[in-house]
């Protein structure tokens, strides 16, 4: 009953997000039609580049959490299978991904355990870096005394949400979920390696501003610094709305929704140039997804075993 309360509120937000970039684009869709954009592709490989650090520097991240718990698998073929499972949540459920890191990682030497565990506390850390990220950008760009208030509270419950008591609590649930053990308290990381893995987190988000400020580039000539200094904060908060809400894969939906509410206040006459940015942000991102993620195929795969050449038969050579 619950998760199925959770998946129609889900539904409910999506739809309420593309009714409300409907209702803010459909009065001025005959003055959309009628600007000619003019698309700068030279400045798509940047996007895509700084997508890769965004893929990177979580993938580091991961690897960093599972070398505190023990892990010393080599760097470069961990790091490539993490590129290559980031392609398996675009299944629902993220299942796949997982099934797929285990999968790759495995024969490198990392304990099913230890990449499952890595993987929930990288998402857990992402989550709240990026929110921590998100609410200080709304806090600095809407200087208001309840907007403040608001933003206080939000960081204080994500730092609390830190604490190794709340933190592993809520983890070991979601072991128990996946029919894994528990983490045992020897085996838990202290506070100050997850306050340090969520600050590990923040040049995630400011790749994810310059992808942003690569893909609004194609479309508009110039914008200020005000403007562009409100992109890593735009694109973690529709991150972390696309992780939470979301009901399609990758965030589909939700988080181009989120991206256009925050930028729609800051580009009030640039309605229809700053929706085409966002979608062409969506396939810098795939493409980078892609490029990573066939390296990391490549790059993880464990070597081939030969099979042991068989002994030569005798040869007797007795007096019969």
């Amino acid at each position: 009953m619950k998760k199925r309360l959770i998946l129609i509120a889900k539904i409910l937000l999506t739809i309420a997000l593309l009714w409300g970039v409907y209702h803010q684009l459909s009065p001025q869709w005959a003055q959309i039609k009628a600007i000619k954009i003019h698309i700068n592709w030279a400045f798509a490989p940047l996007a895509v580049l700084a997508f890769c650090g965004v893929f990177l520097t979580s993938g580091l991240v991961w690897r960093w959490m599972a070398s505190r718990m023990g892990d010393r698998s080599a760097l470069l073929p961990t790091l490539s299978a993490y590129t290559f499972s980031q392609m398996g949540k675009y299944i629902p459920g993220k299942v796949l991904l997982l099934l797929m890191r285990v999968n790759r990682t495995t024969p490198l030497g990392m304990t099913p355990q230890t990449c499952t565990l890595s993987t929930i506390l990288e998402n857990a850390t992402y989550m709240v870096s990026g929110g921590l990220v998100a609410a200080v950008t709304i806090a600095v760009f809407k200087p208001n005394l309840w907007i403040i208030l608001a933003v206080g509270a939000i960081v204080a419950a994500l730092l609390t949400v830190c604490h190794p008591t709340v933190f592993y609590w809520a983890v070991n649930k979601g072991l128990t979920k996946l029919k894994r053990p528990p983490v045992e308290p020897q085996e838990r990381l202290a506070f100050s390696h997850i306050l340090l893995g969520i600050a590990l987190f923040i040049p995630c988000w400011l790749f994810g501003g310059l992808a942003l400020w690569a893909a609004i580039r194609t479309v508009l000539p110039d914008f200020t610094f005000h403007q562009a200094a409100i992109l890593p904060g735009a694109f973690a908060a529709s991150v972390i709305g696309g992780m939470a809400f979301a009901i399609a894969p990758g965030g589909f939906g939700a988080r181009e929704g989120i991206q256009f509410f925050l930028l729609q206040a800051v580009f009030p006459n640039a309605l229809g140039p700053i929706g085409l940015a966002i979608a062409l942000q969506r396939l810098f991102q795939i493409a980078a997804e892609l490029l990573l993620g066939s390296l990391g195929f490549l790059l993880s795969r464990p070597p081939a075993i030969t099979p042991a050449a068989a002994p030569a038969e005798s040869t007797s050579t007795g007096i019969a």
